[in-house]
């Protein structure tokens, strides 16, 4: 059975699962600010919105991973020979009642993760309707279309010391010298809005909500080059399981 769009219509419901606490390196604001500049969690959030608002408009030229480009055109096409319309909702949550419940973005607690007590004060930067966590890693040796990498001979070597548990290597055996070349960093938008996407039918929601109020969970992966910063989204919602590089 066709899977439908990223679940950009329904959200996850495991974003902070006990089992999945493990796999994150959670990193407080002030860190990647400090790393990446003081807008980047702004700009995280507005590329997000933008996205959305580009699928509802059935615009297929906005996604620069060959991967995901074909995932999605694919499900936007089909959706057009159902004849099912999408819509783009906006988020209600006015500037009073976000700061109300959000006053001061705090560093992670990664007690309070780890004892399943994530709570929407816990996200380190927050707007009306949309509120964050990063989740960092690294990756070197690969490239980040992963076309690019079918004739390489890619093997996994293990990290130098455990403080570098959330990096891998992947050596290129035909040009080692790859590992220096690509360093790729990769950025889980973990993020809770409610801006989303509705699908209808005849005028009837079929897919996802069209309640503004509503919040949801999403995953997002954004990719780059190193030192040089230029965002790609690389997956949506774990819909290419990462998008594996071979």
């Amino acid at each position: 059975m066709q899977r439908l769009l990223p679940h950009s219509f329904e959200g996850l419901d495991y974003i902070y699962h006990i089992a999945q606490r493990k796999y994150y390196n959670l990193v407080p604001q002030e860190r990647i600010t400090g790393s990446l500049g003081a807008n980047v969690l702004k700009n995280f959030s507005q590329c997000i919105t933008n996205t959305l608002e580009a699928i509802a408009d059935n615009d297929q030229e906005y996604l620069k991973n060959p991967n995901l480009h074909h995932a999605v055109s694919h499900c936007l096409e089909m959706h057009k020979t159902k004849d099912i319309q999408l819509k783009y909702i906006d988020h209600i949550e006015s500037e009073d009642e976000f700061h109300a419940q959000f006053e001061k973005p705090r560093i992670i607690d990664l007690e309070k993760i780890m004892k399943n007590e994530i709570t929407d004060i816990d996200h380190i930067y927050g707007e009306p309707g949309f509120l964050l966590n990063l989740d960092v890693k690294g990756i070197f040796g690969p490239s980040i279309i992963r076309s690019e990498n079918i004739d390489k001979k890619l093997r996994q070597i293990p990290p130098f010391a455990s403080r570098f548990a959330f990096r891998k290597y992947l050596v290129n055996l035909l040009n080692p010298y790859d590992i220096i070349k690509n360093q790729v960093l990769i950025v889980n938008v973990l993020f809770r809005t409610q801006r989303k996407i509705a699908g209808y039918k005849d005028g009837v929601v079929i897919y996802g909500s069209d309640d503004p109020s509503q919040w949801q969970d999403h995953k997002w992966r954004f990719e780059t080059y190193t030192p040089k910063i230029d965002w790609i989204i690389t997956d949506i919602d774990d819909y290419l399981k990462g998008n594996p590089y071979q």
